[in-house]
């Protein structure tokens, strides 16, 4: 058994995408480098101001905004265009939910995610 960290996607369309780990970039797209820490679920939480102290009332989580990029290496511009399109037609619109899955050992971490705003690319390869 392993620890390391096996990172994949499934799309709006049904498609796997494998970005991290032994599989990565089979479909010639990877998870690109980024931030090295674990962000906490915002919390807000309720408090009831009475004369002598406070009282706990209650808590609401926040609204998560993940974020993350992937490069896509292709031997032309014409195959980069494919794949980039295949990609992008997995994260579906606002209203599609795509799923990115983390496995780390014998556990398999889910989260459904939905766009947000437009993907940005990155736009200093070679055909940006």
């Amino acid at each position: 058994m392993t620890d390391q960290m096996i990172i994949w996607m499934i799309g709006v369309d049904g498609s796997r995408w494998d970005l991290s780990g032994p599989d990565a970039g089979l479909q010639f797209v990877e998870l690109r480098p980024g931030p090295k820490r674990l962000i906490d679920a915002p919390a807000k939480t309720f408090w009831l101001q009475g004369a002598a102290r406070s009282h706990y009332q209650g808590k609401q989580f926040e609204r998560r905004d993940p974020t993350f990029a992937v490069n896509i290496v292709a031997n032309s511009a014409s195959a980069w265009r494919d794949i980039d399109s295949r990609f992008r037609m997995a994260l579906g619109m606002y209203d599609g939910e795509f799923a990115i899955y983390v496995q780390t050992g014998a556990d398999i971490r889910r989260l459904d995610l939905r766009l947000l705003s437009d993907p940005v690319p990155y736009e200093n390869g070679p055909w940006g």
